[in-house]
């Protein structure tokens, strides 16, 4: 987290109502070398501490969107999603399939044709 971060997120949690800002954050921080370290720990531990009882939650009351929501964070699983597309009124997509070489031959034709009417 920055150095800005880290002061909104105390002003927060403390409900300090003093003026934080990054460069006192960073002064605290170079002063009191084990503050950063404490801090960080102290966050991971809060976040482990969630996480165990979320998952004691969704054991436990069996919470189905908690047990998908843990799924997708710590075992990769993802939904698997399915598009349909439709043509108008929900009928096929309308597809034209042409040869190149007959393609080739119109365009030909109608530059030939342009050229005989500007002469």
């Amino acid at each position: 987290a920055s150095y800005r971060e880290i002061a909104v997120e105390l002003s927060h949690e403390y409900k300090l109502d003093i003026n934080l800002d990054a460069a006192d954050i960073e002064y605290f921080f170079r002063r009191f070398e084990n503050a950063r370290a404490a801090y960080e720990k102290g966050k991971e531990r809060g976040k482990l501490m969630l996480r165990r009882k979320q998952v004691q939650m969704a054991m436990e009351k069996e919470v189905p969107s908690m047990v998908i929501w843990l799924g997708k964070q710590w075992l990769d699983q993802k939904e698997k999603g399915q598009h349909e597309h439709s043509g108008p009124d929900g009928g096929p997509i309308p597809v034209a399939i042409e040869d190149a070489a007959s393609k080739f031959e119109s365009l030909v034709l109608a530059a030939e044709q342009e050229t005989e009417t500007e002469e």
